[in-house]
């Protein structure tokens, strides 16, 4: 089934908000939030993108992945790793045109949890605003384009509690601040994650974490392209 840009499904038992927003300046850019839809299994594949680069260059290939390759048989109702290992074959030429690589992470939601991979973005997290939170390392590859021709990426499925969050993001997060002080990933992330206010919806959480970014970097914000993605289980 196809894959649609920056379109917020009704997804059964969870609130799911994406976000996103362009280097600072520019009208288009390298980060994108993917949701495929209609799947046979009743799930919903999220894939979040970040294009080596930002403005037109970046953008070209974030058009080229929703409009030639994800659509593809090979990337029709996949699992995460096999939607990556698709994709980084399916890039293998832009990355020698172009120099040009793709950091992605695909996650499906479906009634069994979340199973994931990852192709070089930052880990995401998972908690609930008041309590916890960790760092989910979830396993893949490096980047798509860059991986060898039919290189493998690993997944990883977990339960999401009620009332938890599943919080991603493109480097757009964790570097931010690099042009003035120190980068957000270097304990502001965690100290911002511990201290949110319990009962907090996904759309607040990102909002406070945009807000947040914003504060830490100052006036250059945002740095670069940022995508975030929350989702909270009822």
């Amino acid at each position: 089934m196809p894959f649609e840009l920056l379109n917020v499904p009704d997804v059964a038992g969870h609130e799911v908000i994406p976000a996103l927003l362009l280097h600072q300046g520019e009208a288009v850019g390298g980060d994108a939030v993917f949701v495929e839809v209609g799947r046979q299994d009743g799930g919903h594949l999220f894939l979040i993108v970040d294009v080596c680069g930002h403005g037109p260059p970046a953008a070209r290939i974030v058009q080229d992945l929703g409009s030639l390759y994800l659509p593809l048989p090979r990337c029709d109702n996949k699992q995460p790793g096999i939607l990556l290992a698709a994709l980084n074959d399916a890039l293998q030429l832009e990355f020698f045109h172009s120099g040009r690589f793709v950091a992605a992470l695909a996650v499906l939601i479906d009634a069994g949890g979340l199973t994931a991979a990852n192709a070089g973005q930052p880990d995401p997290w998972i908690g609930e605003p008041g309590g916890t939170w960790q760092a989910w390392t979830v396993p893949g590859g490096t980047f798509l384009g860059v991986a060898p021709l039919g290189a493998k990426y690993d997944e990883e499925a977990i339960q999401l509690p009620a009332d938890s969050h599943f919080l991603a993001f493109t480097d757009g997060v964790t570097e931010a601040g690099r042009g003035r002080s120190a980068l957000f990933a270097k304990g502001h992330l965690p100290a911002f994650l511990a201290g949110l206010p319990a009962g907090l919806s996904a759309g607040l959480l990102v909002v406070r974490l945009l807000q947040a970014l914003q504060i830490h970097a100052g006036q250059g914000w945002p740095e670069d392209d940022t995508a975030v993605l929350c989702v909270r289980r009822f």
